[in-house]
């Protein structure tokens, strides 16, 4: 953990402009059908820092498949419910259903590299758009759980004005504990900035999420 705050430090003073902490806490239940079938559930609840922005709930339903002790797809449905207040009397509320498919790829080697792929189908009130994401990353133990630094970089295209953007850039720094000895319960201790490029805003998140395999 002395690593994981040390590593925060400096995340901080790589980018002072950013906006204040949020906090995104996940909790993931996953069931084994099989060796190689599983199914999950996720919930997340994500909470702003400013009165101004958006609190949002999300709940997340898949299906899991391992190809073989490197690759691994899944294809998801999830619902998003988001509160925006615009002042300290006003909220909007917001609704928002997502299909996803995605891929991931684990490099063997002493210390993994892993790639994932996802595409994303977003269906918001007044249009919708499609959302590619490639993430690339490392992991390696560390006392009693791993380590983990990823880079996720977000195109999405706009139904409304028919094109491409460049939307989101994520960089994490994370810590994966362990809290059984057959990895079937763990916690996730993450600190991520991300730059929203379409809002030109930088924020800083922490991530807190649990993760459970029946």
């Amino acid at each position: 953990m002395t690593i994981l705050t040390i590593l925060v430090g400096i995340f901080c003073a790589f980018d002072s402009t950013a906006q204040p902490f949020l906090n995104w806490n996940r909790v993931n239940v996953q069931k084994q059908l099989s060796n190689k079938q599983s199914v999950f559930l996720e919930g997340d609840l994500r909470l702003f820092a400013s009165d101004f922005d958006v609190q949002q709930f999300m709940f997340r339903a898949g299906w899991l498949t391992k190809l073989d002790n490197h690759n691994e797809s899944d294809l998801g449905l999830a619902y998003f419910h988001s509160l925006r207040n615009s002042d300290n009397t006003k909220a909007s509320h917001a609704e928002e259903y997502r299909l996803h498919q995605s891929f991931r790829y684990l490099y063997p080697s002493k210390f993994p590299f892993f790639a994932r792929f996802r595409v994303e189908e977003r269906f918001l009130p007044t249009e919708w758009t499609i959302r590619p994401r490639y993430m690339l990353g490392v992991e390696f133990p560390l006392g009693s759980g791993r380590f983990i630094l990823s880079e996720e970089y977000l195109h999405q295209y706009h139904s409304g004005i028919s094109r491409w953007k460049f939307d989101q850039n994520r960089v994490e720094l994370a810590y994966k504990h362990m809290l059984s000895r057959d990895d079937k319960q763990s916690m996730y201790l993450g600190f991520m900035w991300m730059s929203q490029n379409q809002r030109d805003l930088r924020r800083y998140i922490f991530r807190l999420g649990y993760n459970l395999v029946l």
